[in-house]
């Protein structure tokens, strides 16, 4: 089920997410199940090339070499990048995947967190589903 996340952006997620608003980020979790995502949107500048965005993202990430990453484009409007790796949580041992959707004028951090390590899938297949409607 398509899920509006902004006037702009939704995502692909099943009836069963609640969501609230946690630290000014919006939080989706469904009960049954031991995901979390955290969703932070924000604008730069028109003027902010993509790709400048998204080179201050990867230097801003912490630099570990059990990391997956991936970068995709989506044309030349999206930059996609995301790590997947294992951290210390809340419940012990949590696998998290961090990606970011950059479009100019427009930033999607995503965290897509689980406590399940085979849970990459997942998260890959939910971080791939957002989608601009502007």
């Amino acid at each position: 089920m398509r899920r509006q996340l902004t006037e702009d952006w939704s995502i692909e997620l099943d009836e069963e997410y609640a969501s609230r608003v946690v630290d000014g980020n919006l939080q989706l979790a469904a009960p049954s199940r031991p995901r979390t995502i955290r969703i932070a949107v924000w604008s730069p500048p028109e003027t902010e090339e993509p790709k400048a965005l998204l080179e201050w993202t990867k230097q801003e990430a912490r630099p570990d070499p059990e990391w997956f990453t991936e970068e995709q484009g989506a044309g030349t409007d999206e930059l996609r990048y995301a790590s997947w790796y294992a951290e210390s949580g809340e419940r012990g041992t949590q696998y998290s995947l961090y990606g970011y959707t950059v479009r100019r004028g427009s930033v999607v951090q995503g965290a897509f967190i689980s406590d399940a390590p085979d849970d990459r899938e997942w998260a890959l297949e939910t971080w791939r589903s957002l989608r601009h409607q502007g």
